[in-house]
């Protein structure tokens, strides 16, 4: 030091720089001495200042200009299960800041590592450290009224299918069945004025004739000189066992009554003719008879007296076809 300071006298003592060199010293000391002022004027404000900044960061607002962009996040959030003076069990990384320590400096915010081997954000026991995120959007925008469809389209009249009939019993269903408004069911029977080719039917009536049972039974009934023959073998008429040749309608019909306390009615003709006797009784059960009578006469004896309560149709016909026109009928009860 010595030796520098008896340089620097030596260097001003010299004749050819000794002005200049006293001008430098003269100039380097006034800027020496404005600095030393303006320094000494700044470093109060500047000490203010710095204190102002660190108040309001620990306060958590700012009340300078410049600090409108700037965000500023809350505390940490303590869930509860830490433990200790702030300090969540582990040592703070190399930078003095731990993401997962909540005791956390302020000047630590936004450092989210963590090197001593716990997650950020979390202790060693891996409960969340919850960060609170101080940028939130404080008024998000929603949509006020979504557009909907006001009135939608919908099918006024759906075709519905048909209405099945639900008593079918085969698997199958007419779903609008037809009916018939009219339906053709049989005639009423009657007798016709010539004879119908045919096999027999309840379509017809024979010559009209009624009768009870115990009048029958004092009083047999006898009907004279009628026709005898027919148009149809019985051998084409289904349901129909027998033999001859008769008419569709019958050659007389009894309306008979009262016939229960009796055992038998019996049918026998009369003829020169080799007659055919066919009787369907009251319930629809034919009865036939060829040669029971005398010589080629039929004679027919029925038992059911019930099923005699009612129309009872008599055929009268004959075995090769040809036409006999003096038969006579003996009807009668016996007891």
């Amino acid at each position: 030091m010595t030796r520098r300071l008896s340089t620097m006298t030596r260097f001003i003592q010299a004749e050819d720089g000794g002005v200049a060199t006293i001008d430098w010293l003269v100039l380097l000391g006034a800027l020496t001495t404005s600095g030393l002022i303006v320094f000494d004027m700044g470093i109060g404000s500047m000490t203010e200042h710095t204190g102002n900044v660190r108040d309001e960061i620990q306060a958590e607002e700012f009340v300078s200009d410049w600090d409108e962009y700037i965000p500023v996040a809350a505390d940490p959030v303590d869930d509860g299960s830490q433990s200790g003076n702030g300090n969540n069990g582990h040592g703070n990384d190399s930078d003095h800041c731990d993401a997962s320590n909540p005791g956390n400096a302020h000047w630590c915010w936004g450092d989210f590592t963590d090197d001593d081997g716990a997650p950020p954000g979390q202790d060693d026991g891996g409960t969340d450290v919850v960060v609170v995120d101080p940028v939130t959007d404080p008024d998000p925008v929603t949509d006020p009224d979504p557009v909907t469809d006001p009135d939608p389209v919908t099918d006024p009249d759906p075709t519905t299918d048909p209405v099945t009939d639900p008593g079918a019993g085969d698997g199958t269903s007419d779903p609008d069945p037809v009916t018939d408004p009219d339906p053709v069911t049989d005639p009423d029977p009657y007798n016709p004025a010539t004879p119908v080719v045919g096999c027999p039917s309840t379509n017809y009536l024979g010559d009209p004739y009624a009768n009870n049972g115990p009048d029958l039974e004092d009083d047999q009934m006898w009907i004279r000189d009628v026709s005898a023959g027919g148009g149809t073998h019985l051998s084409q008429c289904p349901g129909i066992d027998g033999t001859g040749y008769v008419y569709a309608d019958p050659t007389i019909s009894l309306t008979l009554s009262d016939m229960d306390d009796f055992s038998r009615f019996e049918v026998r003709l009369y003829s020169d003719c080799d007659t055919t006797l066919l009787i369907r009784d009251a319930n629809g059960t034919y009865y036939f008879d060829d040669d029971s009578g005398s010589g080629l006469n039929s004679r027919l004896r029925l038992y059911d007296m019930l099923a005699l309560n009612g129309q009872v149709d008599i055929y009268i016909g004959t075995y090769g076809g040809d036409t006999c026109d003096d038969v006579d009928i003996r009807i009668r009860l016996k007891d």
